[in-house]
């Protein structure tokens, strides 16, 4: 894709001159010359932000990534304390074509990832991996602390459902199951 932005960030420059000719207009050479990269600068950021949401685009192969911004409602099994504790949990994903941030909030702590990627191409469907800075809230209980944690989670068929699991930092050894549904 950057390619392409490239290509059409040449053209529009090179239409650019041509109309300012057209017109008999001449600009100077230090404003003509850094045209290409204004213009390539122009759609790469308009592609991150916006074009890269539409579908024909997903459609036709030119976008592999999807899209997961949104609110989802998560499943958490979790080793800590009794085996198989289960909690509820928000997510909220941020998302443009080069960007990502996912925050997970309980009752008790709130989760923020550090980084994020997706592998679209990945056996089996899409993976959305993170490593994450959890941070406990004042009712948790005294035992928990702030802590780094990992998660993988696997984007379903639908594009609803993302579905995998976690491991926080060597000091909590703790990990589990997440799953998370659009809201």
């Amino acid at each position: 894709m950057p390619f392409f932005l490239a290509v059409f960030g040449v053209l529009a420059a090179y239409g650019l001159d041509r109309a300012l000719k057209g017109v008999s207009l001449s600009v100077p050479w230090w404003l003509d010359a850094p045209a290409t990269m204004g213009f390539f600068s122009l759609f790469y950021f308009g592609f991150d932000w916006w074009a890269w949401r539409v579908p024909l685009l997903h459609t036709v192969g030119l976008v592999k990534t999807p899209r997961l911004a949104g609110k989802w409602k998560a499943d958490i099994a979790s080793s800590f304390g009794e085996q198989g504790n289960a909690h509820t949990a928000e997510v909220k994903i941020t998302q443009t074509w080069t960007r990502m941030a996912v925050v997970l909030e309980t009752e008790r702590s709130r989760s923020a990832s550090t980084v994020a990627g997706i592998v679209p191409d990945a056996p089996g469907g899409a993976l959305l991996t993170y490593e994450y800075m959890n941070e406990p809230k004042s009712m948790a209980e005294p035992t928990m602390h702030m802590h780094r944690g990992v998660a993988r989670l696997r984007l379903a068929n639908d594009g609803r459902v993302l579905d995998g699991d976690y491991y926080s930092g060597r000091d909590r050894q703790n990990h589990g199951a997440l799953r998370l549904e659009r809201m």
